[in-house]
């Protein structure tokens, strides 16, 4: 098998642990894609990232451009969990494609959200009866021109876990009507996710809510 096939397959069939709540597969792989990076705390053998749920504010920002308000970017973090973890490293390519190990422990402040470090996607794999976690980052070079903007970050551990925002923060944070719109759509089967802005439609004009016209073909 050559090597693209392995790693698409990889993508396809992702090797998914026992132990992990089924729930936190998504946010470990693919669900926080381009998700800015808050940050990283390592205490004693614990070590938790922080990124943002950029799901969630791909939906708010199709949510609000529907209803036709003005709104801020929505920040809601998503804390992935390692516990029992043994070691934590982190490797980039240099100018010639040669790995390098990098810092992994410091990341971009959310500041300027056009120049955050961001989250691309994950794979786990298993060795011993214990995880391996690789994390796919597209990271800001502290270096210009040295060093490769993709950083994968390898971790050994024994658990992990995805922890978003409470549904009591996050209902806060939106508002009832965004709330409810939003776990209707997450309620979908995810092979219809790429329909997810015709389905928001729909569920506006079910429920009365006041959306913006787009004109018929007929009438541009």
């Amino acid at each position: 098998m050559k090597v693209e096939d392995r790693e698409w397959d990889q993508v396809k069939n992702p090797f998914r642990p026992a132990a992990l709540d089924p729930a936190s597969y998504p946010f470990f792989e693919w669900a926080l894609h381009d998700g800015y990076v808050f940050g990283v705390e390592m205490q004693g053998d614990r070590l938790e990232f922080s990124i943002q749920d950029s799901n969630l504010e791909l939906f708010c920002n199709q949510y609000f451009e529907e209803i036709e308000e003005e709104h801020e970017t929505v920040l809601s973090p998503v804390r992935l969990v390692f516990e029992g973890v043994e070691y934590a490293n982190a490797v980039r390519a240099d100018a010639e494609g040669w790995f390098k190990w990098d810092d992994w422990s410091k990341w971009q402040p959310i500041e300027d959200l056009r120049c955050t470090d961001t989250f691309l996607r994950g794979w786990f794999k298993e060795q011993d009866g214990r995880l391996q976690w690789i994390g796919h980052f597209h990271k800001w070079p502290r270096r210009s021109g040295k060093l490769n903007w993709s950083l994968f970050v390898l971790i050994d551990c024994e658990r992990a876990s995805a922890k978003p925002e409470s549904e009591r923060a996050l209902r806060k944070k939106l508002g009832d009507q965004c709330y409810h719109a939003w776990k209707y759509v997450e309620s979908l089967p995810r092979d219809e996710a790429w329909l997810r802005l015709g389905h928001l439609r729909r569920y506006l004009d079910a429920k009365g809510i006041p959306r913006r016209h787009i004109p018929h073909q007929s009438e541009r």
